[in-house]
């Protein structure tokens, strides 16, 4: 490979990290959500990284624990949590953008545009909110993890000796110990890489013994202390059964596409792009990746994160046959070589400047609200809070309290459904201050709450009705949030 050609190749790598670490520099709070993961990490320094039976609000702690190790490790090394949240996600999604660089030179055996399929998929919003936002503690990991392993599948030929298959399984073990989502995919995608390739089927046991020996130690310590109704909870949540609900009305399956390439078309001119790539590998009669493609589109939610990484190496992929048909004309070279990089210069500079456009959703003010209910009331003390789902999201790992409804865990319960829509419900009765529909909703729930968190430029209709009352008393205020108190007769 030329110099030229190298030094491409790193300026792409360098402009990649702009996205990624964009806004980790930028705020000295982490951006989006995690609150769920950081206090599992939390809980498992706290314990000295024995494995929890249970976590805040009596749920299983049943979620693969791979990210809070790692957490809780740093956690002991005095790293700051507010450290380790705004930076490793995006340290983990350079891993990962460095596994697909090699994936895409695999597919289409050219390192210049795999440096430009890492510039797109790095400039990605929806893989940023995914992997590099907060909760990339975990889902950046499993992007990592996920990367690494179906490249080492990639490279699995009937002649190769037992440790690359045995590197794979161990790779997918890790994937499955990060997040259950991209293990899922990962299984889809190799399912379908291996149906292409059924002559390598004799490495595959030995992947999934490899597999099986990685996560053994982590299945034995959850099926101790709990059913294995678990992990069947979670793998129907998060709309990834969503392909049988094709067998009740097959017009579902154009919600479900719609649904599935909604976030590659956040930049449209991408979202053409992937899909003229996708027409394009099904004239070329190269299926692999259709077959992907259009075998993600059906699994709803968790899909979306998947379809974005296939139409960009699709994108890239007809944009590199497309300068490559004129290359070898005279003056058309430079040309469409130019032509390429006018069209990911546009996507990268549209989708930088989205990321950027994002802020923290967290304030010191809401953390100041919450540190009061954790020293004022009694561990064990129930809330209900009136805010955006991020800052409902984060509340109980500053505020080490419970709320009596809320998405955490409850995927390995099986009602995650029922307890989102009680959150959403709740919700709109603040909204409109209706304090008899807040009432139904905690009758529902069945919990009694003993506090209200109330964000202030939201929700003035619930803090007037709860002025007039007599059943609240407001016991704390800043310029963003009060903390109501129930008044016990």
């Amino acid at each position: 490979m030329s110099a030229k050609k190298v030094v491409f190749i790193v300026l792409c790598v360098v402009l990649g990290l702009v996205p990624l670490f964009l806004n980790p520099f930028r705020y000295d709070l982490p951006v989006g959500y995690a609150g769920m993961f950081a206090s599992f990490g939390k809980q498992l320094a706290d314990a000295n990284f024995r494995l929890p039976v249970y976590a805040l609000g009596d749920v299983p702690y049943v979620y693969p624990p791979l990210g809070f190790y790692i957490m809780a490790v740093f956690l002991k090394l005095g790293i700051s949590d507010w450290l380790y949240l705004r930076f490793m996600p995006a340290l983990f999604s350079l891993v990962a953008l460095l596994a697909f660089f090699k994936i895409y030179d695999h597919f289409y055996k050219s390192k210049v545009a795999a440096g430009l399929a890492l510039l797109l998929l790095a400039a990605s919003p929806y893989l940023i909110e995914s992997n590099v936002w907060a909760a990339g503690i975990v889902r950046g990991l499993a992007f990592a993890f996920f990367g690494l392993a179906f490249y080492a599948f990639l490279q699995l030929k009937t002649d190769s000796n037992w440790k690359l298959p045995a590197l794979t399984g161990i790779l997918s073990g890790l994937t499955i110990l990060s997040h259950p989502g991209y293990a899922f995919f990962l299984a889809l995608w190799m399912g379908i890489w291996f149906l292409f390739h059924f002559k390598i089927w004799r490495k595959v046991p030995i992947v999934l013994l490899f597999a099986l020996a990685t996560i053994g130690p982590w299945l034995i310590a959850v099926l101790l202390h709990h059913p294995f109704d678990v992990f069947i909870h979670a793998l129907g949540s998060h709309g990834t059964l969503g392909v049988f609900s094709i067998l009740q009305n097959p017009l579902n399956l154009i919600g479900l596409i719609q649904l599935g390439v909604s976030k590659l078309f956040q930049i449209p001119l991408l979202g053409w792009l992937a899909a003229i790539g996708l027409a394009y590998h099904l004239y070329r009669k190269r299926f692999e990746l259709p077959v992907l493609f259009a075998a993600s589109l059906l699994f709803g939610l968790e899909s979306r994160r998947f379809i974005v990484i296939l139409g960009v190496l699709m994108a890239v992929g007809v944009m590199q046959d497309f300068y490559q048909a004129f290359s070898a004309r005279k003056y058309w070279n430079a040309a469409s070589f130019l032509a390429v990089l006018a069209l990911v210069a546009v996507i990268f500079g549209v989708g930088v400047q989205r990321i950027g456009a994002v802020k923290p959703s967290l304030t010191r003010l809401y953390i100041e609200a919450a540190e009061y209910l954790r020293q004022n009331s009694i561990a064990g003390e129930q809330y209900l809070i009136y805010a955006d789902y991020q800052e409902a999201e984060w509340f109980p790992y500053f505020s080490e309290r419970t709320p009596i409804f809320a998405h955490w865990a409850h995927e390995w319960q099986g009602n995650l459904g029922e307890q989102a829509d009680l959150l959403y419900e709740n919700f709109d009765c603040g909204l409109k201050g209706d304090l008899n529909c807040i009432e139904d909703v905690i009758r529902r729930a069945g919990k009694q709450p003993g506090y209200m968190i109330i964000m202030k430029n939201k929700y003035r209709d619930l803090i007037d009705r709860l002025s007039t009352g007599s059943e609240w008393k407001r016991v704390y205020n800043n310029r963003e949030y009060q903390v109501w108190k129930k008044v016990t007769p």
